[in-house]
């Protein structure tokens, strides 16, 4: 929202923070999503980068997991339906407006996340929270086709 962003002009400035480097964090929030990612790669200054794999890495493990059923709970999307297969996804707008289920979440966007981190130590904790999450999955699929 614009309203928001104005303020936060405002507060910035009579912080003393320059123009410049406003616009830098301006620019880091409008272009650090994932989604605004897949059409194509937007450089970042290294603070955007820090707060980009702050970001991405609160998608991963045990509470990316809740976070991840949540999300799909309030938007009525089905838990998961072996007849929907995940989608490579190639554009925002692709990724905004089809068919999800939560499972079909973790191979679309959250197991890719790890490979999409900026520094080491991101890299590192991805790693362990994505290896977490494959094994829920496996899980999750295995007592799925017990039923």
């Amino acid at each position: 929202p614009s309203e928001v962003l104005a303020k936060l002009r405002e507060v910035f400035t009579a912080a003393g923070l320059s123009a410049s480097d406003q616009d830098n964090v301006f620019f880091a929030i409008e272009h650090m999503s994932f989604s605004k990612n897949i059409d194509r790669h937007y450089r970042l200054s290294l603070e955007g980068e820090y707060v980009q794999d702050a970001d991405r890495l609160e998608s991963l493990g045990a509470m990316g997991i809740a976070r991840a059923f949540v999300y799909s709970g309030k938007h009525d999307d089905k838990i998961y339906d072996p007849e929907i297969p995940p989608m490579e996804l190639v554009s925002h707008d692709q990724y905004r407006n089809h068919e999800e289920t939560t499972i079909n979440h973790f191979y679309e966007k959250l197991f890719k996340l790890e490979g999409l981190m900026n520094s080491r130590a991101a890299q590192k904790e991805a790693r362990r929270r994505t290896e977490y999450m494959r094994d829920f999955v496996r899980e999750f699929r295995h007592e799925w086709d017990l039923d």
